[in-house]
């Protein structure tokens, strides 16, 4: 016999109770003149209890969580004043002396160390408490499950010896570049001493002054080893630290992908294309064809550029049955271009790329144009090894940029597409503005453990068995760049999309966070609506953007490590008012400081550094000046990072690897004496040699430059109310704010929010609003954007960036009207 179901009572998620105190309550506020539901959510705020929980949010009196849809709406006699209350309650944080606060502890009982922790290690680390990897073998995390959020810093330029007892700042040097002083071990496999790899711990007595805020923060400093090999490569710390390992069952449909991909596959040339996203990640030059209607309001041409005839990104179609079946081209004109650039000086007196060659070949290899051009400025450089100019090639010449655009207007059409190795260079130095262009640096990627692109050279090598560039001191030919690239085109357009690209090997940290699973909910009111998943944010300059920032759920491009400082703290904590980020914040943030590495120029230096350059060396091996200062100030910016997080966070600190000067001198070196070995170069000629002494030192110096260091910690208390923090200053001007991108979310009709959609509305259309508390709401792909319901839950905010139209830069908390 079927069970009966008691009245007043239904079988669901939520159970019905009278409460009609509470609900006369909601009534007569919804009747209040002026009262928006912003300000109904800080008045409940400001009626929690001594513990910090809402009564109204526990008790579900209103039956609406802020921002997850809207209220469901009722007559007063349904349900004879029942009311829904939901089931599922929030979470309570646990208090900071509970048996069940989390923690992160190291026992060295327990740990199964035998070489240092590596860079996957900590990203595995994160993995485990906020998605679904496996316990780590070198640190005991308990209460796993309490974690709220995870924010780890990525800050260049720390080194362990920086840490030790009785270190003078003032006067210190990295131990690689001191005499005799380099490593004796060569691999992470041969240590075999505990001290090389178990984490050592930090004693605020033994610590500089300026280091001492790291052990307030953190008990250990930890040795980690850095990606790379022993022929001298080191890989990148980012993207291994930004991309995990793949699961078993993720292997296993790429397996299955790579059997489907084995037959050729051929493509239009339309399909490789480089999107809007992608030019502005490479750095490109964006046509007005890109901008929205509202965008090119504020566009203004830029006098003595060429902008080709093309209105809208649609111009370059061509009806199907105008299209040759199976053609590649697609009825498109294909131009491969390619440039060589001088230095010169400008009007102004700065140094910048000026187009010296151009060379230009179409689809059938016929040569378009190839003409030298006399550059406006003065030459200060003909960079021969790379351009193959000289002044005899430039000296009779009157060809001037004006003259080349005069041209390309007759050659360029709105059905032209564009080809070239790493183009952005090469149509800044023309002074070109073209929307549909093809990199073929993009076609061919490399492996996500190694940064940067592919030379043109070697990819000429692999894929086309052609030798290129072989002139060595004599520099490159452009007409000779400009097939190759061409070529590359054509190979990939025949084999398909998956050619030339490179097995995934993981999966991007951000898109494991996000799938994972619900966030962490507390009792904590959060105001512009819970998460229904975990949210992940990217606080960087632009460079990191353009490769990682498309699978974060929000970006904050910054240009200061203040900016940097502030945007962590911001989507760590959120908007007090839920209007960009939920007042709840994120549940993983990851930033960079790059101020510190600036100082110590070991980036800058290393791209200068050749075995023509000893001298950059011996700079590198006197003291730094500013060291002590950068120092104290990178040990504020974290303290106070740690000190803004809520309870149950975790914060990782990692310097990614030591110093890579004395690696890459030798590096250097090591190749030149491997060409002259190639090239056949009589011993007595040869400007360098290579002896046993340096393949010892190269050793050890690769050593080196792979040992960084790593702190972890967690958050113990509640940061304090009275702490005093920098605010924001109030916009000098309308130009001044943080730059919003916003997109429509999908599927936002009238069964899902009671809505109408937007008449002519692109749901998957990426729009810019720019935002200050000064200035009037704008439209934005005919949507009304009002940006106090930006957090509700009809926009993903994709992206977020700090304009500043003045030249100096104020300290700031937060977004601006958001301290």
């Amino acid at each position: 016999m079927p069970r009966r179901k008691k009245k007043g009572i239904k079988h669901s998620d939520n159970v019905f109770k009278p409460l009609p105190e509470l609900s006369s309550q909601t009534s007569e506020a919804k009747q209040l003149p002026g009262l928006n539901p912003t300000q109904m959510a800080a008045d409940n705020t400001a009626q929690q209890d001594a513990n910090g929980n809402d009564p109204n949010l526990a008790l579900g009196a209103t039956g609406h969580i802020p921002g997850s849809g809207p209220k469901r709406k009722r007559d007063e006699d349904e349900n004879d004043g029942w009311q829904t209350v939901n089931r599922k309650r929030a979470k309570k944080l646990p208090g900071s002396g509970s048996s069940t606060y989390p923690d992160l502890v190291f026992a060295p009982d327990k740990a199964k160390l035998n070489a240092r922790i590596k860079i996957g290690e900590l990203r595995d680390l994160i993995v485990y408490i906020l998605a679904d990897g496996h316990a780590p073998h070198w640190i005991a995390v308990k209460n796993r499950t309490q974690f709220r959020k995870v924010v780890a810093i990525y800050v260049p330029g720390l080194e362990e010896a920086l840490f030790e007892e009785g270190v003078d700042l003032a006067t210190f040097v990295s131990p690689s570049l001191r005499a005799n002083s380099l490593p004796e071990t060569t691999t992470n496999a041969t240590i075999t001493s505990p001290d090389e790899y178990f984490p050592r711990t930090l004693k605020k007595e033994n610590l500089a002054d300026e280091l001492k805020p790291f052990a307030e923060m953190f008990r250990e400093i930890w040795p980690v080893m850095a990606p790379g090999d022993a022929k001298g490569r080191l890989g990148s710390p980012v993207r291994t630290f930004m991309t995990t390992n793949l699961t078993k069952k993720e292997k296993e449909r790429l397996k299955a992908e790579k059997i489907r991909k084995w037959q050729d596959i051929r493509t239009s040339v339309t399909h490789f294309l480089l999107t809007r996203r992608q030019m502005v990640d490479n750095f490109f030059l964006l046509h007005p064809a890109h901008f929205t209607d509202i965008e090119r309001n504020f566009f203004f041409p830029k006098e003595g550029f060429f902008y080709t005839p093309v209105d809208t990104l649609e111009d370059h179609g061509i009806p199907e049955d105008q299209i040759e079946a199976g053609s590649i081209t697609a009825g498109r004109a294909i131009l491969a271009i390619d440039c060589e650039m001088v230095e010169t000086v400008n009007s102004e007196g700065n140094t910048e790329s000026s187009l010296a060659r151009i060379s230009i070949v179409d689809w059938d290899d016929v040569v378009i144009m190839d003409e030298f051009v006399k550059p406006e400025g003065e030459i200060t450089n003909y960079l021969t090894q790379y351009s193959g100019i000289t002044a005899e090639h430039l000296e009779d010449v009157t060809t001037t940029l004006s003259d080349i655009h005069k041209k390309l207007e007759e050659i360029i059409t709105r059905r032209t597409i564009l080809v070239g190795h790493s183009l952005e260079a090469d149509l800044r130095a023309m002074r070109v503005h073209h929307p549909f262009v093809v990199d073929t640096s993009l076609l061919y990627p490399r492996t996500p453990q190694w940064t940067g692109k592919h030379k043109l050279k070697d990819l000429a090598f692999t894929h086309l068995n052609r030798a290129i560039q072989t002139a060595g001191a004599d520099g490159h030919d452009s007409l000779e760049d400009a097939r190759a690239a061409l070529d590359l085109l054509k190979l990939k357009c025949q084999k398909g999309p998956s050619y030339g690209v490179p097995e995934s090997t993981g999966k991007p940290l951000f898109l494991r966070v996000k799938e994972s699973g619900f966030a962490k909910q507390t009792n904590t009111p959060t105001l512009g609506g819970r998460s229904r998943g975990k949210r992940t944010a990217i606080v960087d300059q632009r460079a990191t953007m353009q490769e990682f920032g498309g699978d974060a759920d929000i970006e904050v491009k910054c240009s200061t490590d203040q900016e940097i400082e502030d945007g962590i703290i911001w989507t760590t904590v959120g908007d007090p008012d839920g209007r960009l980020v939920s007042g709840g914040g994120v549940d993983f943030v990851y930033g960079r400081l790059h101020e510190l590495e600036q100082s110590r120029q070991w980036k800058a230096t290393a791209d200068l550094l050749n075995w023509k350059t000893p001298e950059l060396v011996d700079v590198q091996r006197k003291p730094c000046p500013s060291l002590p200062k950068q120092l104290k100030t990178v040990s504020e910016r974290l303290k106070r990072i740690h000190t803004a997080l809520p309870p149950c966070s975790a914060l990782i600190v990692f310097s990614g690897q030591g110093n890579p000067i004395q690696r890459q001198f030798l590096f250097s070196k090591k190749e030149k004496c491997g060409r002259d070995e190639k090239e056949l170069v009589d011993i007595s000629k040869r400007e360098v040699h290579w002896t046993e002494k340096d393949d010892d030192d190269f050793e050890r110096a690769i050593q080196a430059a792979r040992q960084g260091i790593g702190f972890v910690g967690d958050k113990k208390k509640s940061p304090k109310a009275d702490v005093e923090t920098d605010k924001r200053a109030s916009p000098q001007s309308d130009k001044d704010g943080w730059r919003v991108v916003l997109r429509l979310k999908k599927n936002i009709g009238r069964k899902r929010k009671g809505l109408a959609d937007p008449e002519g509305a692109d749901k998957t259309k990426m729009d810019s609003l720019r935002h200050t508390d000064n200035a009037a709401p704008r439209e934005c792909s005919r949507h009304p954007i009002d940006p106090s319901v930006v957090g509700s839950g009809y926009y993903d905010v994709l992206q977020v960036e700090y304009l500043n139209s003045t030249s100096d830069q104020t300290k700031r908390k937060g977004p601006k009207g958001r301290e």
